[in-house]
């Protein structure tokens, strides 16, 4: 089966862009999360996988993403330093 594409629909001024399902599930989770940002733990926990290298690709195509470091604690209550957060700041034409 060919991957799919879907229509994903921006909060800035580029209204859409064209993604794989898996892209725009992992976008719009990113944007959800607004300026306080999301986790990669919190990511994988919610069944995505591969994070970085996604977020590197939607990075490619025009996301402007900030990724920052800092202390995230798992669902059984551990701390895990330098883990990677990303806060989504909109879409930038190529």
């Amino acid at each position: 089966m060919k991957n799919q594409r879907i229509t994903f629909h921006l909060p800035n001024p580029v209204p859409k862009v064209e993604l794989s399902k898996a892209m725009a599930e992992l976008l719009e989770q990113i944007i959800k999360r607004g300026s306080r940002g999301i986790s990669s733990l919190e990511l994988h926990s919610d069944g995505f996988c591969a994070v970085s290298s996604k977020v590197s690709i939607l990075k490619a195509m025009g996301a402007e993403i900030d990724t920052y470091r800092e202390t995230a604690i798992d669902l059984k209550g551990n701390a895990h330093k330098a883990v990677a957060h990303y806060v989504y700041r909109g879409w930038r034409l190529l």
